[in-house]
């Protein structure tokens, strides 16, 4: 009963924080929530190494499942972040995740370092898929975001909610060039 009105509250948490433009949401929260056109919505879980999902529309649950690209990214992160629902007729969702450079966090190069993805994920069809994903930094390939916020990406990115682009400069490029990433046939471009 207490974890039902906890995960209720957790909703209603997310509801109001999107109405105010927050647009991350950290994991591990149980569940991962994400919003379908229909009015549905996808709790994607984890129980030990195995990530789940379920659909739940009136009442009713339906397992969906998990492919094996998306699976990969989220059990090699430390952590992830919603990012943005796209505008769109399908169900796509754009997440960043946090993947170690080096699993276990060795001493050698890059040992404590990340490698950051934003992934264009879709629900559909009964599974939720990677279509895309784009290395948005990396320890290991040196590319630095651009930010005075230290190693935050989500402090590094603009969301554009209404055109479903999220901008970013990278360190190292003129002040004056702003990346736009943006969204294309299920795919991302990057301008």
């Amino acid at each position: 009963m207490q974890n039902m009105l906890i995960n209720k509250l957790y909703v209603v948490l997310l509801i109001l924080l999107s109405s105010l433009n927050v647009y991350a949401d950290s994991f591990p929260s149980d569940p991962f929530v994400l919003y379908l056109n229909n009015g549905s919505n996808v709790e994607i879980t984890q129980k030990g190494k195995k990530f789940n999902a379920k659909c739940h529309y009136n009442g009713s649950s339906i397992s969906y499942k998990i492919n094996t690209s998306l699976a990969s990214h989220l059990d090699k992160s430390d952590e992830f972040f919603f990012i943005l629902k796209v505008h769109s007729k399908r169900d796509l969702f754009v997440i960043l995740t946090r993947e170690p450079s080096r699993q276990n966090h060795t001493a050698s190069f890059c040992g404590a370092g990340y490698e950051d993805y934003l992934v264009l994920i879709e629900v559909s069809r009964n599974k939720v898929s990677v279509l895309d994903a784009i290395l948005l930094q990396s320890c290991l390939k040196s590319i630095l975001l651009r930010t005075d916020q230290g190693d935050d990406p989500l402090q590094a990115i603009t969301v554009d909610k209404e055109k479903s682009s999220i901008a970013f400069q990278w360190l190292g490029e003129s002040e004056d060039k702003k990346r736009m990433l943006n969204i294309k046939n299920s795919h991302f471009v990057l301008q």
